[in-house]
């Protein structure tokens, strides 16, 4: 018969031990996965922007919409990644040139008037509603389809330029810091996608100007412009700056 371990209480509370240990492990890198997953392909931002109307970008005078092929990124900084309640840094769009190869960035002061129904500037949809309520009423404003929303806690751009240089396949084990500090619309296979495009056109050394602001008029009652105190994108100079337009032959 075997004998009787005085040992055998104490092996069997170990491999308790060990076996809920391993059990935590997995159950904690399944939650952190999920967790920074949910950075991604944000339902909430995916329809913000399948409700914006397709439409060439603002036309001037003298201009016409560029042949060229491009994909629009807005690029949002905030204080934090809440749907609502969080404080708008800075907005940008970056307008990969797809055909050219190239790229060109311009930011959008916060202090532009992009809701009309409601006045507010884009700081204070974005405050009140979070990003996914600016989509549609910048797009609107400044006559520009966007493809796709990252916002982020930091200027992302230049870790999306070395996730590509590193050769990165999966962004949500292999950059975790890149993936916990952005939310966007953008699935992980779309992610590396971009990233590949910002290292190849140089994006994340580009330096921004922002796009010129012009006075909101109305109409007095002598039928003169009358200034209302807001302030417009001047959406044919932002198209320009982006090259979304170009001089017309």
């Amino acid at each position: 018969m075997p004998r009787e371990s005085p040992y055998r209480n104490v092996i069997g509370a170990v491999v308790c031990v060990a076996a809920l240990a391993a059990v935590a492990a997995v159950v904690l890198f399944v939650y952190g996965r999920v967790q920074l997953e949910s950075h991604l392909d944000d339902r909430d931002l995916s329809e913000a922007l399948s409700s914006q109307s397709a439409q060439d970008p603002t036309q001037g005078n003298g201009y016409a919409a560029s042949t060229d092929a491009f994909e629009n990124v807005l690029l949002y900084v905030a204080s934090g990644l809440d749907e609502g309640g969080s404080q708008l840094v800075s907005a940008r769009v970056l307008s990969l040139n797809t055909t050219q190869g190239t790229a060109a960035i311009a930011g959008i002061p916060a202090i532009a008037k992009i809701d009309f129904e409601n006045p507010a500037a884009l700081g204070d949809v974005y405050l009140s509603s979070g990003p996914a309520a600016t989509v549609e009423l910048l797009s609107d404003e400044t006559g520009i389809v966007f493809d796709h929303v990252i916002v982020s806690t930091a200027d992302v751009l230049g870790q999306l330029s070395a996730l590509a240089a590193e050769g990165v396949v999966d962004p949500v084990s292999q950059a975790k810091e890149l993936v916990s500090q952005i939310m966007t619309d953008l699935e992980a296979s779309e992610l590396v996608s971009l990233a590949g495009q910002v290292l190849s056109s140089g994006a994340a050394g580009i330096v921004a100007g922002e796009a010129p602001l012009v006075p909101e008029t109305v109409a007095g009652a002598d039928g003169a412009a009358v200034e209302t105190g807001s302030q417009l994108v001047d959406a044919t100079q932002l198209s320009l700056a982006l090259g979304l337009l170009v001089p017309a032959v």
